[in-house]
């Protein structure tokens, strides 16, 4: 569940958005972490 929006500017289009963060997982792999994260443009 997404707590806070957050703007961000994709290094594709150059313009920014407003996002929030709908689902992250982390797995730990030996001494090594991999965070996974699905972000979602959501209007202004």
């Amino acid at each position: 569940m997404a707590v806070e929006a957050f703007y961000w500017t994709p290094s594709d289009t150059g313009v920014q958005a407003l996002f929030v963060c709908r689902s992250w997982n982390m797995t730990k792999t030996g001494p090594l972490y991999e965070l996974a994260a699905t972000f979602e443009q959501v209007p202004r």
